[in-house]
């Protein structure tokens, strides 16, 4: 089950920006080193007992990830798991926020399984891109053991669609995004 939203903690280290977790639980990360992340990016997901509660990163936060704690690390309360660098003086670095945007994950996957990203195979994706994506929209499907579970937007914000970032019929991990934002 997946839970309301959970905003990192934030720590300077340095030049860096540690994100730390919110929660105690089992930490696993929709991000990977290189990536983009602003305020409201999904970094993982903090697991607890059965339940999943996203860690976004907090507003006033941009940058490109420079580390991310292994798969599935037992987090304590406070503890690092994403470190974000500045964009300024990084080789190869983004000058625009606007082209961080791109790469910010929108939704994630809440279980393990089978994503789809339309309700049959003739049918048309839940979302398009450049579509306006609303709080509680329907992005995908995920097979479990011939169960299909809708996968939801549950942000607070609407957003616009990019691409998915798997094909249709995909296996996926708990946590991994499925996603962009445009």
């Amino acid at each position: 089950m997946t839970m309301p939203v959970q905003v990192a903690l934030v720590a300077a280290a340095e030049e860096n920006t540690e994100l730390r977790s919110p929660l105690m639980g089992r930490f696993t990360a929709t991000v990977s080193v290189g990536a983009i992340v602003q305020g409201g990016s999904q970094l993982g997901l903090v697991r607890q007992l059965r339940n999943a509660y996203p860690v976004v990163a907090p507003e006033g936060v941009t940058g490109r990830v420079v580390a991310v704690v292994r798969p599935g690390y037992d987090a304590c309360y406070g503890q690092c798991v994403v470190t974000v660098a500045p964009f300024e003086g990084a080789a190869g670095a983004v000058t625009s926020l606007e082209a961080g945007k791109a790469a910010a994950v929108a939704v994630a996957a809440p279980l393990d399984g089978q994503f789809y990203l339309r309700p049959s195979p003739d049918a048309p994706p839940f979302v398009t891109p450049g579509q306006r994506v609303e709080p509680g929209a329907t992005i995908g499907l995920i097979e479990v053991m011939k169960f299909y579970y809708p996968v939801r937007y549950e942000g607070t914000e609407p957003f616009t669609a990019g691409d998915y970032l798997l094909p249709n019929a995909s296996p996926v991990s708990a946590g991994q995004g499925l996603i962009a934002r445009a």
